[in-house]
């Protein structure tokens, strides 16, 4: 799993912008940290720092950032965790990195100059490359 999707998952669930959805969601982060690293581990402590710095207003990303890569890392070492912790950003944190509910409508008008691959999407999850 990419640290940008995991970062993106903790910061908007932290941040608690999408009301219940975030609490929800960063209830079931705190458990599954929990339930992996204990009380006092190095995982639990920096979800902690985080969940105080947001409670004062602010989500610091470089607490956010330090937690997703513990998280990350921790995910690679241990595939029980790795699956346990994908399932929270694909289903707790999942409404809270769309966007919206509507279609898209990219254009291009007539005459435009493109000197280069142009991509045109919406809600993109997970790696994207372009040749």
């Amino acid at each position: 799993m990419q640290i940008e999707l995991i970062t993106a998952a903790v910061t908007a669930a932290a941040g608690g912008v999408a009301g219940e959805a975030a609490k929800q969601a960063w209830t079931a982060l705190t458990g599954l940290v929990r339930r992996a690293f204990g009380e006092r581990g190095t995982e639990t402590v920096a979800l902690e720092a985080v969940a105080e710095q947001a409670a004062g207003g602010a989500v610091d990303e470089v607490a956010v950032r330090r937690l997703a890569m513990l998280l990350q890392l921790q995910a690679e070492a241990d595939p029980a965790f790795g699956r346990e912790l994908d399932a929270w950003v694909r289903g707790d944190a999942r409404p809270l990195l769309r966007t919206g509910d509507g279609d898209v409508a990219n254009t291009i008008e007539r005459g435009a100059r493109i000197g280069g691959s142009v991509v045109q999407a919406r809600d993109i999850h997970g790696r994207f490359d372009l040749p």
